[in-house]
């Protein structure tokens, strides 16, 4: 999935915030990896990339890791009833 300008700006923010969560936690994750789980949810379940960009560090990180961890990377959908707080 092809990001809008814009939408790569909330991403991109979005990833540098998740990284530094994951990183002060001492959690090893690759920030593409993370990117291509947020687009393959973004497909089938679009996020709101701008709140998502702006909440507080619990949101963002239930929302991104919850995303990484449930997400199927061959469908793009979530599994185990995994549903992110920031939804369109």
């Amino acid at each position: 999935m092809a990001w809008t300008h814009e939408e790569q700006r909330w991403v991109d923010k979005i990833l540098d915030r998740a990284m530094t969560i994951a990183r002060d936690g001492d959690v090893d994750v690759d920030r593409r990896d993370l990117e291509m789980a947020l687009a393959l949810c973004h497909a089938q379940c679009p996020l709101d990339l701008q709140d998502l960009s702006e909440t507080d560090d619990f949101n963002l990180a239930h929302d991104v890791f919850g995303i990484y961890r449930f997400v199927d990377r061959d469908t793009g959908a979530l599994t185990r009833g995994f549903r992110p707080r920031l939804l369109q």
